[in-house]
């Protein structure tokens, strides 16, 4: 996960639908249009269509640009192409199953290897 600028003060925050410690916006809360807003203001918008430079340097330039009242401008196709994979986010969540499986097949066994590597070294 990255790191993103809040739509509303600019502060720098772990993601971009998570609540800003700052101001106490949550996009989660909001409309489609705020969290496609988020998701560009983040480095977890990564597509090269989408976005010029996918670092975290982008993120700070967008959260300085906030914050001194400047704003953000956001080309109106890159925006709709935004709100599309935000929308189908919504309307497609990761069923639980497949987080469970995600669960045993990558975090169980490096968990077990980790213990046996403790108990063994």
């Amino acid at each position: 996960m990255g790191i993103a600028a809040c739509f509303n003060c600019g502060h720098i925050k772990r993601g971009p639908f998570h609540k800003c410690p700052e101001c106490g916006k949550d996009p989660k809360m909001l409309d489609v249009h705020t969290k496609a807003v988020s998701l560009y203001l983040s480095s977890d918008a990564f597509d090269p269509e989408l976005v010029e430079e996918p670092d975290p340097a982008r993120v700070r330039r967008f959260s300085e640009q906030i914050r001194v009242g400047k704003g953000v401008e956001i080309d109106p196709e890159t925006l709709a192409k935004l709100m599309k994979i935000v929308i189908e986010i919504e309307q497609h969540p990761v069923p639980w199953w497949k987080v469970l499986v995600f669960l045993i097949v990558c975090i169980l066994p490096a968990v077990v290897t980790l213990f046996v590597w403790l108990i063994l070294w």
